[in-house]
């Protein structure tokens, strides 16, 4: 079976056909997924520890299309995993790259460096990648994808002003097109098909999309050239994490049809729906268990449950797989508002539902979102059937979109409040290159900042009439703090193990983190276990004696205060931790 599903799907990626004289290199670069003011923050306090790794699937997809269709050696250049696992603090981000760049390759020459950019985050690095490519790697073209230089191409290169080109929206057809030029420069400059050079900016040429429209046509992503201990038990927020879990992301759909406001994949996917067959998806999973031993799936998908029937195929197949199913990206409740649904996810694998809630005021989710669903009953009754299935639920709420009022966010925290969610995620809203919500902004000049860096969903940029940005990052982080640890759903309804599921990631993220070790010492207390209670205690006490924020924020919310002084606590200029919110986990 195993090697019928290398053959089939050309897992082996052109191996066998592959010939050293006239083969191409193509070296991947995935930047940083934090801003680079944080790389060069020298409090030796402070670690990369906190950076998510996940597997970077669009180079993956890339590498494997072009190792398919042409005679090219890709390597991938995660700086994630090596800012992560080698970076101090102090070190030459330009030297340190250099270096990674060099251990990675080798002594061989590169043809093309492609830079991943999916974010706005990752745009302070663009010019020092190609920099240092092009000073270590003679006659390299470097070009940039994904949604940041798809929708602000003037800005990409403005920033980045050694990129040569950028990949318009998806990138299979582009590159290998590319790959295969006689001459890459004169290629990029007439082809409008997939790419945009400054030349065509100037030009005014309007670029096209150039899509693979059978996605079983895209063979397995090339999953050999990355290592999954790298990624292991990284990925994800609080979900399957122990010794044994190997994870793995899945992407079986492109596109998304509907309008929300702040997001930006239909610039990059169009909003027409393209889709893996059942049996592809299913073949791809038992590839990943049989020959990278995956027992966690990530389906990155936007808009997995849209067709019904495909995604209960899909599900009845993984049911005889015994794994673990997560969505990271958030559910869409309007479509497995049923009990079908829901069995059929949990045969599959789900155990962990993350849901895309987003607001709980319908006016918002209509008039100002622009959602699919509008009826926040339908919330209740997913969550009530999540519940009585034995299913945890998460939350995503975002909060401080321009034409919301003050009235209508505090609705929104009560709603994360009162619903009954097993953890919540609750993010501001961020003007994602390419969204409605950007164009939004800056029509009406409510950027606080112009920097793509302060573009993230636990820094207010959007200038609110109602709010300052000081006044919305308190109140995210407060309410995280308050639904998930002070109210926290399963510690008041007596499943103090639920509860330690949210607690035990919070401090493994964040060692200091002074509310996750109270209340797991209150879990363990209920759990009738003096020890570990003790040890969390001891722990919490060891955070607020250390930490003024801590010891502001458990003053706050009544927390005891052992061993410092109150009089001296402040609780009026507190400032949470967001590096976290990016992944999702609470800081």
């Amino acid at each position: 079976m195993q090697n019928g599903i290398h053959k089939k799907n050309g897992a082996t990626n052109g191996f066998d056909k592959l010939k050293s004289k006239d083969m191409k290199h193509v070296l991947f670069v995935v930047p940083p997924g934090v801003p680079m003011q944080d790389l060069l923050d020298p409090d030796p306090s402070k670690s990369f520890g906190y950076i998510v790794s996940s597997i970077p699937m669009g180079v993956l997809s890339l590498g494997g299309y072009l190792r398919k269709h042409s005679n090219t050696k890709v390597t991938i250049l995660d700086m994630n995993v090596h800012v992560r696992d080698e970076m101090k603090r102090g070190m030459d981000w330009n030297a340190f790259l250099k270096e990674c760049m060099l251990k990675k390759v080798g002594k061989g020459n590169i043809d093309i460096i492609g830079i991943s950019a999916i974010f706005n985050v990752n745009a302070s690095y663009l010019e020092s990648i190609a920099s240092v490519g092009k000073k270590v790697f003679s006659g390299v073209t470097v070009v940039a994808g994904g949604g940041l230089p798809s929708n602000l191409p003037e800005e990409v290169f403005r920033l980045g002003p050694s990129i040569d080109a950028i990949a318009y929206g998806e990138g299979e057809r582009p590159l290998l097109n590319l790959i295969n030029a006689k001459d890459r420069i004169q290629h990029l400059e007439t082809e409008t098909k997939g790419w945009i050079t400054k030349k065509s900016l100037i030009e005014k040429k309007k670029p096209a999309h150039d899509f693979v429209f059978d996605l079983d046509e895209i063979p397995f992503k090339s999953y050999d050239l990355v290592d999954f201990k790298n990624y292991k038990n990284l990925t994800r927020y609080h979900g399957e994490k122990n010794q044994q879990t190997v994870t793995a992301s899945l992407m079986t759909s492109r596109g998304c049809p509907y309008l929300c406001n702040f997001c930006s994949s239909h610039t990059v996917h169009s909003r027409k729906m393209r889709f893996n067959s059942p049996g592809r998806v299913i073949d791809e999973v038992r590839y990943l268990k049989e020959v990278h031993g995956v027992n966690v799936f990530c389906i990155e998908d936007d808009l997995f449950l849209v067709h019904r029937k495909r995604a209960l195929d899909i599900f009845e197949q993984l049911s005889k797989e015994n794994v673990t199913l997560e969505f990271p990206n958030g559910m869409s409740v309007f479509h497995m508002n049923d009990d079908v649904m829901i069995d059929a996810l949990k045969a599959a694998g789900l155990k962990m539902a993350t849901l895309a809630v987003e607001s709980g005021v319908e006016r918002v989710l209509r008039d100002v979102m622009k959602k699919p669903y509008t009826d926040s009953n339908i919330v209740i009754q997913v969550v009530e059937r999540l519940r009585r299935k034995n299913l945890y639920s998460r939350a995503f709420f975002v909060v401080g979109f321009p034409g919301e009022t003050k009235e209508e966010i505090r609705q929104t925290v009560d709603f994360s409040k009162n619903t009954g969610f097993n953890w919540i995620i609750i993010s501001l809203a961020s003007p994602i290159a390419g969204s409605d919500l950007y164009e939004e902004c800056k029509q009406k000049g409510i950027l606080i900042s112009e920097s793509l860096e302060d573009f993230n969903f636990s820094r207010a940029n959007i200038r609110l009439d109602h709010s300052s940005p000081e006044e919305m990052e308190a109140l995210r982080y407060e309410t995280t703090l308050e639904v998930n640890f002070v109210d926290n759903y399963d510690l008041n309804h007596g499943a103090p193990k639920q509860a330690l599921i949210g607690f035990k990631d919070a401090a493994e993220r964040i060692p200091a983190h002074a509310f996750a070790h109270y209340f797991s010492a209150k879990a363990y207390e209920q759990l009738g276990d003096k020890k570990e209670m003790d040890i969390s205690m001891a722990k919490y006490y060891d955070s607020i004696k250390k930490s003024v924020q801590w010891a502001g924020y458990a003053k706050k919310f009544g927390l005891p205060l052992i061993g410092v002084d109150n009089k001296k606590i402040d609780t009026k200029n507190l400032k949470g931790d967001g590096r976290f919110l990016v992944d999702g986990a609470v800081s």
